[in-house]
C-alpha cells in the first residue's frame, strides 16, 4: 500500500465519528437519523509546514511572512493589505486562535457568505484582493476552513498551497491525485 493510502486510512480512522439515532428511532427509522460528522483532527506535536504553527501568531508576524512569500509577485502590497483586512475583522471575534476567530466570524458556517461582503463599495478589485488575502491565510495554514468556508469563497487553492507548503508527502498526495482518472 502506498504512503498516501496508509495516511488517508489513519486519518479517516481517527478523524471521523458516526452518530447513530437513539434506540427508539433506530427501529422505526433505521438510518434516517444517522449522519457523518468530522471530528477535529488531533493537533500534531510539530506543526506542519515551513512556517510552523501560526494559529496564535500576532498578525504582524503573519504579515511579515506574507510579505516574504509574495515578494516578486504582482501587487504584493495589495495582498498584504488584504490579509491585514481579513485579520482585522477576525481580531474583533472571540477566540484565542485565528481558527477559533474564523469559526466565530460566521464565514465558515454552512451557507456562509463570502468575505467579499467586506468589499468597499464600488471597488471590484478590492473583492479579488480579499479573496487572495484569505487564500494566503488558508495556504499558510493559519486558518483551516471547512468545506463551507472553501465553497463560500470560491478559491483556486491547491496550486498555491502546494507552492507554500513544500512537503514530500504532500507531493506524493498530489501525484496520486493527478494519476487518479476522473471523468465528469
Amino acid at each position: 500500500m502506498s504512503l498516501v493510502v496508509l495516511e488517508w486510512q489513519r486519518l479517516a480512522a481517527s478523524s471521523w465519528q458516526i452518530s447513530r439515532p437513539s434506540a427508539r428511532t433506530w427501529s422505526t427509522a433505521r438510518f434516517a437519523g444517522a449522519e457523518l460528522k468530522a471530528a477535529p483532527a488531533p493537533l500534531p506535536s510539530t506543526p506542519p509546514g515551513p512556517f510552523g504553527g501560526l494559529s496564535r501568531a500576532p498578525a504582524d508576524e503573519i504579515l511579515r511572512i506574507v510579505e516574504r512569500v509574495t515578494k516578486g509577485q504582482p501587487n504584493p502590497g495589495r495582498r498584504r493589505t488584504a490579509v491585514r483586512r481579513v485579520f482585522s475583522v477576525l481580531e474583533e471575534m472571540p477566540g484565542d486562535t485565528w481558527q477559533e476567530r474564523w469559526q466565530a466570524s460566521g464565514f465558515d458556517d454552512e451557507g456562509a457568505e463570502s468575505v467579499r461582503v467586506l468589499t468597499r463599495e464600488g471597488d471590484r478589485r478590492d473583492s479579488a484582493d480579499l479573496i487572495a488575502g484569505l487564500k494566503l491565510a488558508f495556504c499558510l495554514r493559519v486558518i483551516q476552513p471547512s468545506i463551507s468556508g472553501f465553497r463560500a469563497n470560491n478559491l483556486d487553492y491547491p496550486q498555491r498551497f502546494r507552492e507554500l507548503q513544500p512537503d514530500s508527502l504532500l507531493e506524493k498526495f498530489f501525484a496520486a491525485a493527478d494519476a487518479f482518472d476522473v471523468h465528469h
